[in-house]
Formats: C-alpha cells, sequence, structure tokens
C-alpha cells in the first residue's frame, strides 16, 4: 500500500471511528444528526472506489445501465413480437439509484447525456422534459405510444436526434414526427392502430423514404403500409412485416428484394396476402419462370402464413442460404371456388417444387426431428446441421437450430390417420438428400406401415441414432420390421446392412409386449451380422400404471434382448 492509499485508508477509519462513537451514544438532536450525515459524506467520500477516473466510472455506469435494461429479444427479430413496453430499453428508473450513492456519483450521472438518452412518453411530463433537457446533444431512444402521457409535440425539436424510434400511434398522429425526417434514426418500430381499410388517406408509405431516414437499417412495421421507395429497403439490414398492406405486385415485392444486398433479417409474417390479387400470383408450375432471389448475406428468415399455396409460391422466388436460420410455418386453408385454395395437407405441399435449390438446407441437415400432434393437427420439424446433446442437457448445452418448419391444420378436417401416416414420407421426400445421422420422432406411428419404415432407413443409410416416441403407448413393431426388412434384399451379401452405423434406439411409449418378437429378430440379425446395437433405451417404456405382470413380462424380454445388444437400459418410472 503506498503512502497516499494509506493516508485515505487511515482518513476513513478515523471517520468511520467517529461515526460508530456517535451511532453509539444514541444521542438523536438536530446537530448530532447533522454531524452523522457529514460523517457518512466524509466517510464515503474518502473510499478508493470514489477515486477512480470519471471516464472509468462512467465505463462502470454504462455497463451497469445495459444490464439493468437490456430487452429479452429473441435469437432473431420476429414481426409476431408487439410494439409492447416489453423489449424496449427500461426508463431511467432501472438505474437511477446510483444517484442515490453519492454527491459525486450524482453529479456525474447527471452531467453525462449518455443516461438521458432514453426517452419514454407514458412518463410524467416533469420527466420527460428533464431527460430532453440533460440528454443535450446525445442520440435519443424514443418510445411513444397511444394515450401516452406527454404531448408529442415535446419530441419535435428532437427528432433530428433520434437513433431509435419505436411507436405504436396512428399514422395521422406520427406523420407530423415522421414527414421532417430524422436523420441519425437507425432503427424504427412502426405499429398503427387504424384498421388497414381506413389508412387509404393516411399513407405511412409517403413517410418512410431513404431521403428522410438516410440511415435507417433496422424496419419493424405491423398493420400499416409498407414503404414504396426501393432505395430505403435498400440499405437495411433488417426488415420485418406483418399484416401489411402493399403498393407494388408479388413481383415488384421480389423486385425490392433483389436489391436488399445488405439484408441480415428477413420477418414476413401474414402479409403476403397485401401483395396484390390472386391472378397476379405465379401460376403453379414446377419451377418459377424468374432466378430466386439471392440475399447473400442473410442470417435470419421467418415466413409465417395463412395457406400453404403462397407459402410455397414465395419460397420457390427467394433462395435461403444454407447458413441461415429458417422458420417456416404455414397453416392448410381451404376456400371456395378460389384458386389459391390449399388442396394438399403435406408438408411437401408447404415447400415450393423447386426446394433441392432454394432450401440447400433440406440437404445438409444431421439432425431431424418432428413432432405431429392431432388436436390440433399440426406437424412440426426441426433441423440441424449440429448434434443434439442428450435430452436433459442444461440450456447452455443445446443445438442451434438451423430451420423450422410447421404446418397446421384444421382439426375436423376428414382423413386424420391417413395424414398421420403421410408425415413420414413427407420426412422423407423433403430430407432425402441429407445426410442425416440422428431421427427424433414424436407422434403416434401406429398409422405408418412397415414399408414407410423401410423407405426411411434405406433413405438415411448414415443414421446413428433413433428416437421413436408417442403420447400414448402404441405397438412399435413396424419400426423395426421396416428396419430388418431395408437389409433383407442384401443378405446375399453379409457386409450390406441398412444403417451399419445405427449405435442407438430409444424407445417412449412402446406397447413392448406387441413390439418384443420383430424387435429380438432385428436386432439379434444385426448383431449376428456384425452391426450390434451399441444402446436400446427402455427407460420409458415401463410404467406404473402397467400391471406388475406387464412389466416382469417386460423384464424378461429384457434379458434375451441383452443377447443382442451390448446396453438395454431400462428404468423403473
Amino acid at each position: 500500500m503506498d503512502a497516499t492509499s494509506a493516508d485515505i485508508f487511515s482518513q476513513s477509519e478515523q471517520e468511520r471511528r467517529q461515526l460508530v462513537e456517535l451511532e453509539n451514544s444514541k444521542e438523536y438532536t438536530e446537530s448530532t444528526s447533522l454531524k452523522r450525515l457529514e460523517l457518512k459524506r466524509l466517510w464515503n467520500g474518502a473510499l478508493l472506489v470514489h477515486k477512480l477516473p470519471n471516464e472509468l466510472l462512467i465505463r462502470i455506469f454504462a455497463d451497469f445501465r445495459q444490464a439493468a435494461s437490456s430487452p429479452v429479444r429473441p435469437e432473431s427479430r420476429s414481426s409476431s413480437r408487439s410494439l409492447s413496453r416489453e423489449g424496449t430499453p427500461g426508463p431511467i428508473t432501472d438505474w437511477h439509484s446510483l444517484m442515490l450513492v453519492c454527491h459525486k456519483w450524482r453529479d456525474l450521472l447527471v452531467s453525462t447525456p449518455m443516461f438521458w438518452r432514453t426517452v419514454d412518453m407514458k412518463g410524467h411530463v416533469e420527466w420527460t422534459k428533464l431527460c430532453l433537457d440533460r440528454s443535450a446533444a446525445a442520440s435519443l431512444d424514443v418510445r411513444a405510444d397511444d394515450g401516452d402521457r406527454c404531448p408529442l409535440d415535446m419530441l419535435y425539436l428532437h427528432a433530428h436526434r433520434f437513433q431509435r424510434l419505436s411507436t405504436s400511434l396512428s399514422i395521422s398522429e406520427a406523420g407530423p414526427l415522421l414527414s421532417g425526417g430524422m436523420p441519425l434514426l437507425e432503427d424504427l418500430e412502426l405499429r398503427d392502430v387504424t384498421p388497414l381499410e381506413l389508412m387509404q388517406c393516411i399513407d405511412s408509405a409517403l413517410y418512410l423514404t431513404s431521403h428522410r431516414f438516410p440511415r435507417l437499417q433496422t424496419l419493424a412495421l405491423v398493420e400499416v403500409f409498407s414503404p414504396r421507395d426501393p432505395s430505403l429497403y435498400a440499405q437495411l439490414r433488417t426488415l420485418s412485416l406483418s399484416d401489411c398492406a402493399h403498393h407494388f405486385s408479388f413481383h415488384g415485392f421480389l423486385d425490392i428484394l433483389a436489391g436488399c444486398a445488405r439484408l441480415e433479417e428477413l420477418t414476413l409474417t401474414q402479409t403476403l396476402d397485401g401483395l396484390g390479387v390472386s391472378d397476379e400470383w405465379p401460376s403453379r408450375k414446377p419451377i418459377p419462370h424468374r432466378p430466386p432471389v439471392v440475399l447473400p448475406h442473410l442470417r435470419s428468415f421467418s415466413l409465417e402464413q395463412r395457406g400453404i399455396v403462397r407459402t410455397s409460391q414465395f419460397l420457390a422466388h427467394l433462395l435461403i442460404p444454407a447458413s441461415a436460420h429458417l422458420k417456416v410455418a404455414g397453416d392448410f386453408l381451404r376456400r371456395d371456388d378460389s384458386p389459391d385454395s390449399d388442396t394438399a395437407d403435406t408438408l411437401g405441399a408447404l415447400l415450393p417444387p423447386n426446394r433441392a435449390t432454394v432450401l440447400p438446407v433440406l440437404s445438409t441437415t444431421l439432425r431431424l426431428s418432428a413432432i405431429v400432434a392431432e388436436n390440433p393437427r399440426s406437424i412440426d420439424v426441426a433441423s440441424s446441421e449440429s448434434i443434439l446433446p442428450p435430452r436433459g442437457a442444461g440450456e447452455h448445452e443445446k443445438h442451434r437450430v438451423d430451420a423450422q418448419f410447421a404446418l397446421h391444420l384444421d382439426g375436423n378436417d376428414p382423413g386424420q390417420e391417413p395424414w398421420m401416416a403421410q408425415c413420414l414420407r413427407d420426412l422423407v421426400e423433403c430430407f432425402g438428400a441429407s445426410p442425416l445421422t440422428h431421427l427424433d420422432l414424436l407422434w403416434d406411428h401406429s398409422s405408418s406401415d412397415a414399408a414407410d419404415w423401410e423407405r426411411v432407413f434405406r433413405t438415411f443409410p448414415l443414421l446413428e441414432e433413433l428416437i421413436v416416441g408417442s403420447a400414448q403407448y402404441y405397438e412399435a413393431a413396424k419400426v423395426f420390421v421396416g428396419l430388418h426388412a431395408a437389409s433383407s434384399e442384401a443378405r446375399v451379401d453379409s457386409l450390406v446392412i441398412a444403417c451399419p452405423n445405427l449405435r442407438q434406439v430409444s424407445l417412449g411409449g412402446v406397447d413392448a409386449v406387441a413390439t418384443y418378437e420383430a424387435m429380438r429378430e432385428c436386432l439379434q440379425d444385426r448383431a449376428d451380422r456384425g452391426a450390434r446395437l451399441q444402446v436400446l433405451d427402455l427407460s420409458m417404456v415401463f410404467n406404473k400404471d402397467l400391471t406388475s405382470e406387464t412389466n416382469q413380462t417386460i423384464c424378461g424380454f429384457v434379458e434375451d434382448l441383452r443377447q443382442a445388444v451390448q446396453c438395454v437400459r431400462v428404468e423403473d418410472n
């Protein structure tokens, strides 16, 4: 400890002792109260932390503010996120307690404009004025919504400082603020509460131009008219359109996207219906008549749309890089007497006919999981180029999902069982070119036959792990009959066997009694031919609801299966 530090410590310790003595005296007069405050001020000011340079303290305060007010955002921007107070930078009250520590900290915070740049118009007028004044010439992050306490005209003189603006004001209210332009604005979130059919005379597209917003990089619009200016789109890195109307056609939108060379994130939610009338859509041809749009820097793409025909048609015209995070969700929509009515309720119909070209992730997937639900009917598929950790791994250990596909149908539609069987064929059709190593399927597999499973094992010869589960007990013999059949025609060559690298099979919800014989025959044959399964996980087969006699029968099966498998996992739940 150097001399300066020693002096500071000695002074601080002396003041601390005086303060303790005063507290112990239990004398409460105006004089002693003032003395206590003065001693606390002197003792606090003598601490080493107050000897830090202001520049370093400001950096510490800034980090504290960021930690206190950081919004919880999804991995990529979603157009479905509402423009609520959630997800916006927290108000000053998240960190103003720092000003209560001591006079020095308060003075430093008050005199530093960067700590006052968040302006939320829902607050008191006096507080908003204080933020605008103390932010001086700093850029501003502004939130303004319908029903806020503060009048909007407070912002007019400061619009040139806006860096981020998030608002759900009607265009008629926000128009005067937008019309003057915002030269520093980088992030704009705009939602109009006015019904679209009443917005013809207050068109938001008139205000959204590159001339008014030359530095805009992020644009999120909900229930408004999208911009007309192609040069505005060209400067964007993030674009999110949700339930928007448009002044251009389907092909006009494709032309605009073709000019978005900087675009990194694209989110479209229920917005394709606004791209002109039905006859402007391309006819149902196997291959689009124009080259797909290429977005070289795209990292994230999300498309959610009612009607899988339009979803498929749009996807056919956009090349999604294999490295981009992809989410596609469609609702099967039957429209009477409409050329856009969905006719096929399959995952293959949701994806474009030229999917091998525009969706390269379909041919690069290593890990595939699918969940099929009955009520309402839906299929959710997730694919990844990285291998999943074991189930139950910590949140930080989870893999990055590269693509998600979801198809939702009316639960009252007829033909439910054939559709359930079609799901397995859909996965083979859509992902058949992928070097799949892990397959995880959760649904009622009773409607799938052995031929469907045989096709799976022939299509994915690199398979290493198979997980088959169901929410209810089912007979899974078809899985093993299919696996056995996939190798049967190759018996003339004992070295050829379907999925030779298959090392683990996990079953859940399986009626093990009905499945046992097919399981034993298949796995014993694989063991005899040099492809012994390493792990057969039956930990989800035993169930407390089963009779003890049934569980004892399963135990007998397990002993037999251990002759064909290196390890059989069994846990009594």
